[in-house]
């Protein structure tokens, strides 16, 4: 369970980096820079957090597993907002005549992993006290197997600067009111009415 809170950690390191820098780049150096730690939040943490839900927040009080949802739900908006900025910076000027939107979407993630680290910590101590070794080691088999299933399921919107192997579109969810990511080949089952 120390990759929960491990990963975590490492990811706010990175943010707190990228938002330090922020005004010591221009927005070329910076698209990649943002970039990465967009593709860290949803490949590294991301099926993390699907895990920690499935496994660890059933385990735990119901207002810390509530809590850890909600830390969950948060990091995941601020990642989709740092993913829309970044792109936006692809195209402007070599130094940002604004920064304080992107500024306040870094600040809002550093927050949102602070507040996520820190509940991370308080449930891996609980488990520890409620649980055997022995228990805690099938937890983290769990959490692996649950982490695997949902690095299937996670896709990364394609950027502009794609390859050519890449075969990525947006797809509207107007329940959701917004669109996800989805492969071309997935889209293509669905016109064929294949599942």
């Amino acid at each position: 369970m120390r990759a929960l809170s491990t990963t975590t950690e490492r990811l706010l390191v990175n943010a707190r980096h990228v938002g330090s820098d922020l005004n010591h780049r221009t927005s070329v150096q910076l698209a990649p820079v943002l970039l990465h730690l967009v593709d860290s939040l949803v490949h590294d943490l991301v099926p993390l957090m699907a895990a920690e839900e499935t496994v660890v927040c059933p385990r735990l009080t119901p207002s810390l597993g509530e809590a850890i949802s909600r830390d969950h739900s948060e990091v995941r908006d601020s990642a989709d907002q740092l993913a829309m900025l970044s792109a936006d910076l692809q195209g402007h000027l070599p130094r940002l005549r604004n920064q304080k939107p992107l500024g306040r979407a870094l600040s809002g993630l550093v927050d949102r992993l602070e507040r996520l680290l820190a509940h991370q910590l308080m449930a891996q101590a609980a488990l520890t006290a409620a649980y055997s070794t022995s228990e805690l080691k099938v937890f983290d088999v769990e959490l692996a197997c649950c982490e695997a299933e949902a690095r299937k399921q996670t896709v990364l919107v394609a950027w502009p600067q794609v390859s050519a192997t890449t075969a990525v579109v947006l797809r509207s969810r107007p329940d959701l009111q917004v669109a996800y990511p989805i492969s071309l080949a997935e889209l293509e089952r669905q016109g064929r009415g294949v599942d």
